[in-house]
């Protein structure tokens, strides 16, 4: 059965600093609302009213270049399903150095100090990179 609206009248705001979860049954619109917000909806979704406001830009009709430069640095989504998030030939360190490197994050030693930092503070064992 095909819908003509996955999902319709949702509103949130939020305040700097704060997180929010999304929950829900299976099919109730979370991964849309996500991808929405991410500007990552597959070309045969559109957003067909509102807007999505975030640090001044309209996020529903931004530029692609303004929505990689919020990726990641000011939003980010964490997917349930971990293997379809991490790629298993690399460490997980690995790939959180690879995204510091996307982001321009200092230099090689600098992110790979952070990076064990950052695995020890979530209490992975063996942290180094």
């Amino acid at each position: 059965m095909e819908r003509e609206n996955a999902v319709e009248n949702i509103s949130f705001d939020m305040k700097k600093g704060e997180m929010l979860c999304i929950v829900g049954e299976s099919g109730s619109g979370k991964s849309v609302t996500a991808n929405a917000i991410m500007g990552l909806l597959p070309s045969s979704v559109r957003i067909t009213q509102g807007s999505i406001w975030f640090k001044g830009h309209d996020l529903a009709s931004a530029r692609e270049d303004v929505l990689r430069g919020l990726r990641g640095r000011s939003v980010s989504i964490v997917f349930q399903d971990p293997l379809s998030a991490l790629n298993p030939l690399m460490t997980v360190g690995q790939q959180v150095a690879e995204v510091m490197e996307a982001h321009h994050a200092g230099t090689s030693a600098t992110r790979a100090k952070a990076v064990v930092d950052l695995l020890g503070e979530v209490g992975l064992p063996e942290p180094e990179v």
